[in-house]
This record gives structure tokens, C-alpha cells and sequence, in this order.
């Protein structure tokens, strides 16, 4: 992923935190429907 120079260190942060909640929550839905 390319980041800009002016690129904050929140606004990092904040979209990590996002695409982890987004991996987890897809993670656990997949998990809820093969178990």
C-alpha cells in the first residue's frame, strides 16, 4: 500500500485498525457459517 508523504500518523493508524475489524469480523462470519 502506497502511502503520500503527507500521510498522518493517525490517519495510519486509523485505517489499520479498520481493515483489522474489517479481516476479523470476516474472519469470525466465515467461522459462524462452516462450523
Amino acid at each position: 500500500m502506497a502511502l503520500q508523504g503527507g500521510a498522518s500518523l493517525a490517519a495510519v493508524g486509523a485505517v489499520t485498525v479498520a481493515s483489522l475489524a474489517a479481516g476479523g469480523a470476516l474472519l469470525w462470519y466465515l467461522y459462524w457459517i462452516v462450523r
